[in-house]
C-alpha cells in the first residue's frame, strides 16, 4: 500500500492505495460518511486490481474546509473531479459504500464517459425530499449553523473502537481500522480527526425526481451489492435505484459495512461481475 496527499484548490486529500504493480484498470473507492479510505483495506487483500481510495474532504486525513464553509453532498462530487484529474485518470471502474455509493451515482451520471463500470456497496444516492420540503429543510439547516460546530473530546484508543463498533454494527477488527484511519494524536491520548462540520444539516437536498434524473443517466454496467440488515433493503432506495438501465442486484448477509466483515464474499461478487462486464 501506498499513502500520499494531492493539493487540490479546497485543501489536501488523503490518498490510499493498494495493488500499485497491477496493470488491470484501476477501481477508484470512496467511503461512507464519518468512514475514510481505511475502509477498503479488507477488499483490497482479494481484489487484484489497483484500488485507489480517497478520503473525502473532512473525513480522514484529508483537509477541512475553513468554518463558514459547509458540505454540500453535490460538491463532493465537483472536488472528486478535480482528484481524478489530478490523478491522470481517465477510465476507471467507481465504487462506492454509502455516501461514497450517492457520490458515484451522481458522477458516473455526469461523467458516464470515464466510468467503466459501477460498484455500489449497500448505498444509492444522497438523502432526497420531496420538492415541497425544501424550505423546512433550508430553515433547519441554517438554524443548525447559528451554533458553533462542536470541538473533538480527547479519547484513549480503546475507547475510541467502542464507540465506533456501537456506531456501525461493525466488529472490533473493522473498528479498528475506521478509528486509527481517522484520529490524532494529542496529549498522550487521541482526537477524532474528521471536520465536525459533516455532522450539520445539508441546506438543499435532490427530489426523488432529481435523483431519477441522475440514475437514468448511469450508462455503465452497475453492480449493487445490498446487505441484508443494511441501509438498501429497508428503504425506500430499494425501488428508486431500479431506475440504473444496466443494473444487477446481489444481496450478502449482513450489516451495512459488508465490505469489511464479509470482504472476501464482497470481492468475489465484484470479481465476477468485473470478469462479465
Amino acid at each position: 500500500m501506498k499513502e500520499f496527499e494531492l493539493n487540490c484548490t479546497w485543501g489536501n486529500t488523503f490518498i490510499r492505495k493498494w495493488n500499485c504493480d497491477s496493470p488491470q484498470t484501476p477501481i477508484l473507492a470512496l467511503h461512507g460518511w464519518l468512514d475514510n479510505s481505511a475502509s477498503f483495506t479488507a477488499l483490497a487483500d482479494h481484489l487484484n486490481a489497483p484500488i485507489i481510495a480517497i478520503d473525502l474532504p473532512g473525513h480522514g486525513y484529508s483537509s477541512h474546509l475553513a468554518d463558514g464553509n459547509w458540505y454540500h453532498f453535490v460538491d463532493y462530487a465537483v472536488r472528486l473531479n478535480e482528484v481524478i484529474q489530478k490523478l491522470h485518470l481517465e477510465k476507471f471502474h467507481l465504487m462506492g459504500h454509502s455516501m461514497g455509493a450517492g457520490i458515484g451515482v451522481l458522477y458516473s451520471a455526469t461523467f458516464p464517459e470515464q466510468v467503466d463500470t459501477l460498484i455500489l456497496l449497500d448505498g444509492a444516492g444522497p438523502m432526497i425530499n420531496e420538492a415541497e420540503d425544501a424550505p423546512a429543510i433550508l430553515r433547519r439547516s441554517i438554524l443548525s449553523r447559528n451554533k458553533p460546530p462542536r470541538r473533538h473530546r480527547l479519547l484513549d484508543l480503546n475507547t475510541a473502537i467502542k464507540l465506533r463498533m456501537i456506531g456501525g454494527q461493525i466488529s472490533r477488527a473493522s473498528a479498528e481500522i475506521l478509528v486509527k484511519g481517522q484520529i490524532r494524536p494529542q496529549d498522550k491520548k487521541f482526537v477524532w480527526s474528521y471536520d465536525e462540520k459533516i455532522n450539520f444539516v445539508s441546506p438543499l437536498r435532490l427530489s426523488p425526481a432529481q435523483l431519477g434524473a441522475f440514475l437514468q443517466k448511469v450508462s455503465c454496467p452497475t453492480l449493487l451489492i445490498k446487505a441484508s440488515e443494511g441501509i438498501i433493503e429497508k428503504s425506500t432506495y430499494k425501488s428508486i435505484v431500479r431506475q440504473i438501465p444496466k443494473l444487477k442486484v446481489e444481496t450478502i448477509t449482513g450489516y451495512h459495512h459488508i465490505h469489511m466483515e464479509k470482504s472476501e464474499e464482497v470481492s468475489q461478487v465484484i470479481i465476477n461481475f468485473l470478469n462479465m462486464s
